[in-house]
């Protein structure tokens, strides 16, 4: 296969140095109509050929047919002749067939993404051929007839025209015949200048240079006039202009820089002597080695679209049609900022043969220190997933994020994309394999060098803050205070009104917290104080808190910022002369005192108590109240606390939200002590003796069966022989006494009374006295075996 025709897209330079003003020439007038092989034969096939088949006019054209084992075609034309540096105007008929017909129903559909045709010019057979246009299924009309396309450019005075048309296949699918008819070139006579050159805008073929490299400058439009001189010029400081040392007369100027400089064109028309100089350009001269060199043994499988930060760049899909390593720094530079990420996205023909599957990823490498090479940590980029089975112009594409250091070094730098062919099923090679540099690869890829500008935020502060006043504020609960602090900064701040770019807030510590500013989360916005006293060169902010704040004691302080830099805390001076930007010594915080608003709860101040009485004992009136053994300070008393006596007990209250009153509420504990009654510690009864019976001196006795605790024994418990009773007084139902009296208590049992005859047989007018009965002591005769009272 041949080689494709050595194309030049995007080198302005080269055709910037063939369009210099020369002496009188011919101008161009060829014509070919292709009707025979003959006229076929005059130009440089491969693949086109002459056919007689539904040709555009005449008798025959140029036809290819490309499908997927014939994929391109290609032809360059003889000398069509030299130039006088007019304007050529280049006519010619073209179509897109299906192959397997000629019918107009059959066209080619663009939705079938078939492919391209581009037109190309150059000075020498051999190249560099000059892209004139382009027709693909974005521009393409579909029809069997022939269209006709015209085309202008402006060869260089008295160079050698030739003409060059390649046509590719972009779908497998694809199987067209391409036509190439009825060619006319015509060329006009130069136009000489007058009066002053038109405005025009100097470029270089590389913004960023490294060392010993060199540049090319020219205009971004070239001027077609004749009559016109050329003078280069040179700027350390695009301020003052010099002519640069040796030549640099001409329409473009080749350098190699020693350091960053300026250029401009001066061009003047000779005939009117007016002249007109460009918009500079800057070069800048990067002081590190070129980038490194990077090969692909088997094959250059191309990069088709860079799209990052502003460049959005595609280029040809063609594989083997460009270099291993394309040149890109004459494109604008990415823009991209310190700190900041950028989304990248990448397109490439995978030449998968049709579908055979191969995968092809992507890396991109940033220079971001500027030290010539792409070695350190954070310049490699792997872009997440692959693309397959893509021409490189059908949509297909991968992304990814490229975070910007923040410490990267500002100003240009190189950046190179890299995409690669990747096999490997134990999944060890990195993606892609190879690097940035070298033929360590797998062989089958390209890589693109681009220039990258960095910015880095400039930081800006302002020179002097203060916390003005007050030095402390003390509030209540649910109140507030004015805070004043004040900013100076040389050029802002000195006149009447606020200084544009000026931002202040007033900040609060957590409560308790006497800690540098720069910690604290909670910042209220200040506002500018228009009615500040003598301010001086300064500007006065002021911000009202408290009001949401718990009791406690917190820290407040101010905090400015300029044109969004870095933030400058204020603090205070005592004894107060200014203050200044804060430093935990001289320059500190203020302090804010909140006191609870709660009013203190009511109580009587003295209370009395019996023994064992507990903190849950004392009375108050207020919601959630909390006693405490002082006036201030402290933790709460349990509630099972015992009270002593003597002793002054402080009650707060503490609603809900925790804030305990403003004061406590004193109350003394007078704790009553009865003595224990008096009683026999031994007491003897009768059987059927009862609670009641039991002898003690004293008010309100009570009787237990424990020394302590236990429950009040009921009065007509009966008494059980051997058991210890405790009697205890309790006045009026008020507090028992201090201990309690033991009682024995034993009980007397008197044997039942005996008879020989348990029936007796009286006279009338017997009495008891009569009946038969032994006993010791008196016998006393009941009507009934229990209970009763005793008869006469």
């Amino acid at each position: 296969m041949k080689t494709r025709l050595r194309l030049l897209y995007y080198s302005f330079a080269v055709l910037c140095t063939l369009l210099l003003s020369g002496g009188a020439n011919a101008q161009i007038n060829y014509t070919s109509n292709f009707n025979g092989q003959g006229n076929v034969d005059t130009w440089d096939n491969y693949v086109f050929d002459y056919s007689a088949t539904a040709p555009c006019q005449g008798g025959g054209a140029m036809r290819a047919n490309l499908w997927a084992l014939e994929p391109e075609a290609q032809s360059v034309s003889p000398s069509i002749g030299t130039s006088n540096g007019g304007q050529v105007t280049f006519n010619y008929r073209y179509k897109v067939v299906n192959y397997d017909s000629t019918d107009p129903t059959e066209a080619t559909e663009n939705s079938e993404n078939w492919g391209f045709i581009e037109v190309y010019w150059a000075t020498s057979a051999t190249g560099p051929f000059y892209l004139l246009e382009t027709r693909d299924p974005s521009n393409h009309v579909e029809s069997a007839d022939c269209i006709q396309r015209s085309v202008t450019f402006y060869p260089p005075a008295g160079s050698q025209v030739y003409l060059g048309i390649y046509a590719a296949v972009t779908n497998e699918d694809s199987d067209f015949f391409v036509y190439f008819d009825q060619v006319q070139v015509t060329q006009a006579a130069p136009i000489a200048c007058a009066g002053t050159p038109g405005a025009s805008t100097a470029v270089a073929s590389s913004a960023l240079l490294c060392n010993g490299a060199s540049v090319t400058l020219g205009l971004a439009a070239p001027y077609t006039d004749t009559g016109l001189t050329y003078q280069w010029q040179t700027s350390a400081d695009n301020t003052t202009y010099t002519n640069v040392a040796t030549g640099g007369t001409a329409s473009t100027y080749t350098t190699i820089p020693a350091a960053t400089m300026w250029y401009r064109l001066v061009t003047t028309c000779t005939s009117s002597g007016q002249s007109t100089n460009s918009a500079p350009v800057q070069v800048t001269s990067s002081g590190v080695p070129c980038p490194c060199e990077i090969t692909f043994p088997g094959a250059v499988e191309p990069i088709t679209l860079v799209n990052f930060a502003g460049i959005n760049n595609t280029s040809s899909a063609t594989v083997g049609g460009t270099p291993a390593l394309q040149n890109f720094t004459s494109l604008a530079p990415a823009q991209v900022t310190a700190g900041q990420s950028y989304t990248i996205t990448l397109a490439g023909n995978t030449a998968d043969d049709w579908g055979s599957g191969y995968e092809n990823y992507y890396a991109v490498y940033i220079d971001w220190n500027h030290d010539g090479d792409f070695a350190d940590t954070n310049e490699t980029y792997q872009i997440p997933g692959f693309i397959v089975d893509s021409n490189g112009t059908d949509g297909v594409t991968v992304s990814g994020p490229i975070a910007v250091p923040s410490g990267a070094t500002a100003g240009l730098t190189y950046m190179r994309v890299v995409k690669n062919w990747y096999y490997d099923e134990d999944e060890e090679w990195p993606l892609p394999y190879g690097g940035a540099c070298g033929s360590d690869n797998t062989g089958y890829g390209q890589a693109e060098d681009y220039i990258v500008n960095i910015t880095v935020p400039v930081v800006e502060t302002p020179d002097w803050v203060n916390l003005q006043w007050p030095a402390t504020i003390n509030i209540a609960q649910g109140g507030s205070d004015t805070v004043y602090a004040r900013v100076y900064e040389p050029g802002v701040t000195e006149a009447a009104g606020a200084g544009a770019g000026i931002t202040a807030w007033i900040g609060i510590s957590p409560v308790g917290s006497n800690t540098n500013p720069s910690t604290w989360t909670t910042w209220v916005p200040a506002t500018f104080n228009a009615t500040a006293t003598d301010p001086g060169n300064n500007d006065e902010y002021m911000a009202t808190i408290g009001a949401t704040l718990a009791p406690g004691t917190y820290y407040y302080a101010s905090r400015f910022q300029l044109n969004g830099g870095t933030y400058v805390y204020g603090g205070y001076e005592a004894p107060p002369s200014g203050g200044g930007i804060w430093n935990g010594t001289t320059n500190i915080s203020g302090v804010l005192t909140v006191t609870c608003s709660t009013a203190a709860p009511v109580a009587n101040g003295a209370q009395t108590f019996c023994p064992g009485a507990t903190v849950a004992n004392l009375v108050a009136t207020g919601s959630v109240i909390s006693w405490y053994s002082a006036a201030t300070g402290g933790t709460a008393l349990a509630s099972t606390t015992v009270l002593t006596n003597g002793t002054t007990y402080h009650a707060s209250v503490t609603p809900a939200g925790g804030c305990e009153s403003v004061a406590r509420t004193p109350v003394t504990v007078t704790i009553t002590n009865i003595p224990a009654p008096d009683a026999e510690a031994e007491q003897s009864f009768c059987q059927g003796a009862t609670i009641a019976d039991l002898e003690a001196e004293g008010d309100a006795i009570t009787w237990y069966t424990a020394a302590t605790g236990g429950n009040i024994v009921n009065q007509d418990a009966p008494l059980t022989d051997g058991t210890t009773y405790y009697a205890a007084v309790t006045p009026n139902g008020g507090c028992e006494s201090t201990a309690r009296t033991a009682v024995e208590v034993e009980i007397t049992i008197t044997p039942a009374p005996t008879t020989e005859a348990s029936t007796q047989t009286f006279c009338d007018e017997a009495d008891l006295e009569d009946l038969d009965v032994e006993g010791d002591g008196e016998i006393i005769w009941y009507a009934a075996e229990t209970g009763g009272a005793p008869l006469n």
